[in-house]
């Protein structure tokens, strides 16, 4: 979660989306008052190399500093150890739903700022979310891909499900959406938006060989158990079940 004073916008996360690179490019451009919320032990060490850091996200600086220090260390427990006492303190966190955020910011900011965040067809992430957790040689040899994807799809629906982060009430709050299949597309609209910097985005490194599209992957009822657990989002944005 990134909320900008400097530019005058939110950023929210989903996940499955691309939402950390577009956070760790966004992080490049902010200013030293704005809020950067703590991400993951790899995507700070990433961070870091271009001389940022979380930053005003916890009321006690001590947290900061701990979290700072730890992620200066490159060790990934201190990390951790750091960034659990962020989430004991009610410290900003990567995944931030946005009712969260407006609790952080003043009703002067809220009201003015550009929100938005990065989203993905459900199915899409579904099968993205079970492919980057079935790694392992032990686990892979334990458990078929095909039971892993189809234990994803019908128990980790509120992490693959998005509406939730960016909605307060059951209605999206979002200004503007940058889709993962048109998003340097959209990033470009984005930044002409609000008059941003250029910034860049991490590349990413994919070890998928088959790239068979979600649909084409996915059985009939794994389609039809996502589309019920996520149906908000396929009514936002018209996509097809």
């Amino acid at each position: 979660m990134i909320a900008s004073f400097k530019y005058n916008f939110i950023f929210v996360r989903t996940k499955k989306t691309a939402s950390t690179a577009v956070e760790l490019g966004l992080s490049t451009i902010c200013g030293p008052d704005d809020i950067i919320a703590p991400i993951g032990r790899g995507q700070e060490l990433l961070r870091a190399q271009s001389g940022v850091h979380p930053r005003n996200f916890n009321k006690d600086p001590r947290v900061e500093r701990d979290l700072i220090a730890a992620i200066k260390t490159g060790r990934g427990k201190l990390i951790r150890e750091a960034g659990m006492r962020n989430r004991q303190t009610n410290g900003c966190t990567g995944h931030m739903r946005i009712a969260k955020v407006k609790e952080w910011v003043s009703d002067d900011f809220w009201n003015k700022s550009y929100k938005f965040t990065t989203e993905r067809h459900p199915y899409e992430k579904a099968l993205s979310l079970a492919r980057f957790r079935y790694k392992g040689d032990e686990f892979t040899q334990r458990v078929s891909f095909e039971d892993f994807l189809d234990r994803t799809v019908k128990e980790e629906a509120q992490v693959y499900g998005g509406f939730k982060v960016y909605s307060i009430g059951g209605k999206s709050v979002m200004d503007f959406y940058l889709l993962h299949d048109t998003l340097a597309d959209d990033i470009a609209k984005l930044r002409k938006t609000l008059d941003l910097p250029e910034f860049e985005l991490p590349r990413a490194r994919s070890t998928r060989t088959d790239k068979k599209p979600a649909r084409d992957v996915l059985t009939d009822e794994q389609k039809e158990f996502i589309y019920a657990s996520c149906k908000a989002e396929f009514d936002l944005f018209g996509w097809k079940r």
